[in-house]
C-alpha cells in the first residue's frame, strides 16, 4: 500500500470519529427529603397479636408434647387389653383456664366393644401423672361434651349434652358437672331440668319444656350444685291456634309458693332464652 492510501485512510477514520455525538450526561436526580411519619399503631397492635400467637402454638405445642407423654401410657393401657371391656376411641387434652392453669385435663372416650355405648373417663394432670376424677356413661342419646364455665368462678366445667329420644318438644339435657379445685373433683348439678340457660354472673338458671300438651318452665338459684327453686311458669296451649294461652306463673318466697301473674300471652318471658347447642351434631 502506498504512503498516499494510508494518508487517506487515517484521514477517514478522523472523519468519522468527529461525526459521533457524545453520550449525554444522565440527569442530575432531585433530592427529596420525607418526612419521619408516626408508627402505624395498628400495624404495630397486628404485629404483637401476631407475635403473641406464635409464642402461645409454641407453648401449646411444648405443653400437649408433655401431656401426651404422660398419657399415652394410660391410653396403651385401655388399648392394649383385649380382655377389657371397653377400648379407649379417642382423647381430648383441656387446658386450665388461666386463674387455674394447673387444672389440666384429660378426658378419654372409651367406647364399649359393641360399639354403641360407651363412657367419657376424665382424668387431672398431677406431677406428670394423671388422677381419675370422672366416669360419666354414655347411651344413644348423647350428642358429645364440652368444658365450659357456667357458675362464674372461672373454672371448666364439664357439661355432657344429649338430646332426647321420645316425646314431643325441645328436648336437649345437660350432665353438668361443677369442677371443685379446692377438692380436686366434679360434683354434679342435681335436678336440672331440660333446655337449660346458665347466668354465670347472676347465678341463676332457667329450663324449658314445650311439648305439645302444655308448656312449663322454672328457674333456679345455682348454690353451687343445689339448685333453689325461684319460679314456675305453667302455659295452657289448648288455645295456641287462636293466640288464646293461659299463663300462670308462681314463685316462691321463703320456701312458699304464690301466684304472681296470670296472662293471655303463649310464651315464656325474655329470660327463658331458646336453647342453643353446645356440640354441633355433624
Amino acid at each position: 500500500m502506498t504512503p498516499r492510501i494510508l494518508v487517506f485512510y487515517a484521514m477517514l477514520s478522523l472523519a468519522s470519529f468527529s461525526c459521533q455525538r457524545p453520550a449525554p450526561p444522565p440527569p442530575v436526580q432531585p433530592v427529596v427529603t420525607i418526612p419521619a411519619s408516626p408508627p402505624n399503631r395498628d400495624s404495630l397492635r397486628a404485629d404483637t397479636i401476631r407475635l403473641a400467637r406464635i409464642r402461645r402454638a409454641k407453648a401449646d405445642s411444648v405443653w400437649l408434647s408433655n401431656l401426651e407423654t404422660a398419657a399415652y401410657t394410660k391410653i396403651r393401657k385401655f388399648r392394649q387389653q383385649p380382655s377389657a371391656r371397653f377400648r379407649c376411641d379417642s382423647f381430648h387434652f383441656e387446658k386450665g383456664p388461666l386463674i387455674n392453669p394447673a387444672a389440666t385435663h384429660l378426658l378419654l372416650y372409651l367406647r364399649n366393644r359393641d360399639g354403641f355405648f360407651g363412657e367419657y373417663q376424665v382424668y387431672e394432670l398431677k406431677a406428670d401423672s394423671f388422677i381419675h376424677l370422672l366416669g360419666v356413661n354414655t347411651d344413644i342419646s348423647t350428642q358429645g361434651f364440652v368444658f365450659k364455665d357456667v357458675n362464674g368462678d372461672g373454672q371448666k366445667d364439664f357439661i355432657l349434652e344429649g338430646y332426647g329420644t321420645a316425646g314431643t318438644g325441645e328436648k336437649y339435657f345437660n350432665d353438668v358437672y361443677l369442677y371443685n379445685p379446692r377438692e380436686h373433683r366434679f360434683d354434679q348439678i342435681e335436678g336440672l331440668g331440660l333446655n337449660p340457660h346458665f347466668y354465670p354472673q347472676k347465678g341463676i338458671v332457667t329450663c324449658y319444656y314445650n311439648p305439645s300438651g302444655g308448656w312449663n318452665a322454672e328457674k333456679y338459684r345455682l348454690n353451687w350444685n343445689k339448685l333453689e327453686l325461684l319460679e314456675e311458669i305453667e302455659v295452657d296451649v289448648s288455645g295456641l291456634s287462636e293466640g288464646k294461652c293461659i299463663r300462670k306463673i308462681n314463685r316462691y318466697r321463703n320456701g312458699e309458693k304464690f301466684l304472681f301473674k296470670e296472662d293471655r300471652i303463649c310464651g315464656f318471658p325474655l329470660e327463658y332464652k331458646r336453647y342453643k347447642e353446645l356440640v354441633k351434631v355433624r
